[in-house]
């Protein structure tokens, strides 16, 4: 993917040397976490983002794809940050 081709607050999984990892834009940053979510391994690429906060589909925990942090659990451990 490159990076004019995600438009601003737009997300999107993808697969990287294989790995998978949610890129979502937020104004011209681009940023990218592992989109496996830490908790149960369910796609957080498919989850929605509000405010830099990724939902994760399955059990609801959130993360802040800037800095891959726990917002809300029940995950215990945040997501890896990948560079962009």
């Amino acid at each position: 993917v490159e990076e004019s081709d995600l438009p601003a607050g737009a997300t999107t999984g993808v697969t990287v040397d294989g790995r998978q990892v949610l890129l979502h834009r937020a104004g011209d940053t681009v940023h990218a976490i592992d989109d496996l979510c830490s908790h149960a391994g369910a796609l957080l690429s498919r989850g929605p983002v509000e405010d830099c906060v990724v939902t994760c589909p399955l059990h609801e925990s959130r993360f802040d794809v800037r800095d891959g942090r726990i917002v809300r659990g029940p995950a215990h451990h945040p997501q890896p940050v990948l560079p962009t």
